[in-house]
């Protein structure tokens, strides 16, 4: 009987079992010890044990009917529905062993006792329904448990994914989420306008300064253009050096002249702690699309300019 109050109360209310254990060794122990001194027959120690035990099944039933709406399940309503049946037998043995007792409940005794005759028949149903019931909040936790598990395995594995889509220097998306479609959603429907970005000095900073230092230059880039950017605009590191800006509706012109103002006006970066200012060097190539068929093609227009400029970058500097 302690047991089952303790593992009800442990379940739907979350009280340690030790508690309630120790508590009823300490009522248990009393009672034994009233018995033992003022009771004389069974019947009278039947009466007295019946408001304890049927409070234990009646607030056990009642612990596990009152659930909140999101932990109530069919495993918590059949075994709350059979403890409260155990407490109303505990109830029909108070009638019978009582109305000698009590004139008023004679008439009733006779059908009661009728059931208290088959008492254990009917305490073995009610054991295996509770049993019953007790396997199915068991396999319920079980699957609550798998489910929220499998819950936790999509969530980890979306943002692996997404990690997977970001490059973990610049934390722009990378090329592999370009392939995939990743963020390309709007362009895909729409006319706009790709910008293919390369850096002209980088190999020249990592020659004189270190990568680090080429990094540092990748990421300041980065920076720059962030701020500049819509929500449907996505920035994606092609390659080492090289950056593609993919800008729905958007029009070339406007978007040309505006980073291009934007690359060229920029302060270099201070670098290192001897201050070393490192300026951004920038080729760029533009095209339009008119939809998600001339988005790669576009790509390859822009990126063909941007090589055209790059070149010509070079004669300049030679």
């Amino acid at each position: 009987l302690m047991g089952v109050l303790a593992g009800t109360l442990n379940y739907a209310r979350g009280i340690r079992p030790r508690w309630v254990f120790r508590g009823g060794v300490l009522v248990a122990a009393l009672y034994a010890l009233f018995c033992f001194r003022f009771v004389a027959s069974l019947a009278a120690t039947i009466v007295w044990q019946v408001p304890f035990t049927s409070l234990v099944y009646f607030g056990s039933a009642w612990a596990l009917l009152s659930l909140p709406p999101s932990r109530r399940s069919l495993g918590s309503r059949f075994t709350g529905l059979f403890l409260a049946l155990f407490g109303l037998v505990w109830l029909s043995y108070a009638v019978v062993f009582t109305s000698e007792a009590f004139p008023s409940l004679a008439d009733f005794a006779p059908i009661i006792r009728q059931v208290a005759l088959y008492s254990s028949h009917i305490d073995l149903i009610l054991e295996m329904l509770l049993a019953f019931g007790m396997i199915v909040i068991l396999l319920e936790d079980a699957k609550r448990e798998t489910e929220s598990a499998h819950a936790e395995l999509a969530v980890a594995h979306q943002e692996l994914k997404a990690e997977s889509l970001r490059d973990s220097l610049t934390r722009a998306l990378n090329r592999r989420a370009y392939n995939e479609g990743a963020g390309l959603e709007a362009a895909r429907t729409d006319f706009g306008t790709v910008i293919v970005f390369d850096l002209d000095n980088l190999k020249d900073v990592n020659d004189a300064h270190g990568h680090q230092a080429g990094d540092a230059l990748l990421r300041y880039f980065v920076e720059v253009l962030r701020p500049r950017l819509r929500p449907t605009d996505k920035l994606y590191r092609f390659g080492g050096d090289e950056f593609l800006l993919v800008m729905p509706r958007a029009h070339r012109d406007e978007v040309v002249d505006r980073f291009r103002k934007l690359v060229t006006s920029v302060p270099p970066m201070s670098w290192g702690e001897d201050g070393v200012e490192l300026r951004l060097r920038v080729s760029m190539g533009a095209a339009s699309f008119e939809g998600g068929e001339d988005l790669d093609t576009a790509v390859t227009r822009a990126d063909r300019e941007m090589y055209q400029e790059k070149r010509q970058h070079k004669l300049f500097d030679s």
